[in-house]
């Protein structure tokens, strides 16, 4: 049953770093060209180091970090699934 396919991929560690190298192009182009994916990135570069002034548990605090880093994510697929506003109405 494994017939070898010139069709798929890279398999192993080299899909792994395919990969890695795609999503990080990815966020270049998300934050060189997308001005939210900026301000969420810049937002949360001043509020994770304010969560370690805060009286809050542990717990609180990996909560906090974790929504800061979790934000940027769904904005990539926002701005491949929203149409263009640029187009005249009418």
């Amino acid at each position: 049953m494994s017939e070898y396919s010139p069709l798929k991929g890279k398999t192993g560690l080299k899909r792994i770093l395919n990969a890695t190298s795609y999503s990080m192009a990815g966020f270049k182009a998300a934050f060189q060209h997308e001005a939210a994916f900026r301000q969420i990135i810049y937002i949360n570069l001043m509020l994770i180091p304010i969560t370690f002034f805060l009286d809050v548990s542990r717990s609180e605090q990996a909560i906090l970090i974790a929504v800061c880093l979790l934000a940027p994510t769904p904005e990539p697929a926002h701005i491949t699934f929203v149409p263009s506003t640029s187009v005249a109405l009418g």
